[in-house]
């Protein structure tokens, strides 16, 4: 296991802010090309998105921990102390549209390991494409999520 120096919570934040910053740039569909009759598009970039927002949430965890361990963000939440477990939880929930299947630990459980899967997701046999992995669900929920682990966090280091 790979032993942690004395980190710098401040430049781990800013480094997921940098992640969460590329996440809502991927996923607004600002990012131009041309098509094949040459007109401008503007696309949402789905799997970019989807890995700058894994692994941003990751380093809000890991900012949050003093001795963060692992990269699963389902182990890192556990890891979080239980106010800041409920507390994130229950935003989500107030926050995100009602769904009897797709819940806050119904996705905690799905993204857990989306930083390594989403990064090569062609090597993954899937009979609908990566489009059949709830690619439209987990930018839902990252964008409901990450505004508010991003805040979370930052409150949580200025109470430092």
């Amino acid at each position: 296991m790979k032993q942690f120096y004395m980190m710098d919570t401040r430049d781990i934040l800013q480094q997921a802010d940098d992640f969460a910053e590329a996440f809502k740039r991927c996923s607004k569909g600002e990012n131009p090309r041309k098509d094949e009759f040459n007109r401008i598009c503007a696309d949402i970039v789905s799997i970019p998105a989807i890995v700058n927002a894994a692994f941003s949430c990751e380093l809000y965890f890991k900012s949050m921990l003093k001795q963060p361990w692992g990269h699963k963000l389902k182990d890192l939440f556990e890891q979080l102390d239980i106010e800041t477990q409920l507390q994130l939880k229950s935003e989500f929930d107030t926050n995100f549209t009602k769904h009897p299947v797709y819940n806050f630990d119904f996705f905690l459980n799905d993204i857990s390991n989306a930083f390594i899967e989403w990064r090569y997701v062609f090597e993954e046999p899937h009979t609908e494409g990566f489009y059949g992995c709830y690619i439209n669900e987990f930018l839902m929920f990252f964008n409901c999520f990450l505004p508010i682990v991003k805040r979370i966090a930052h409150e949580r280091f200025t109470a430092r």
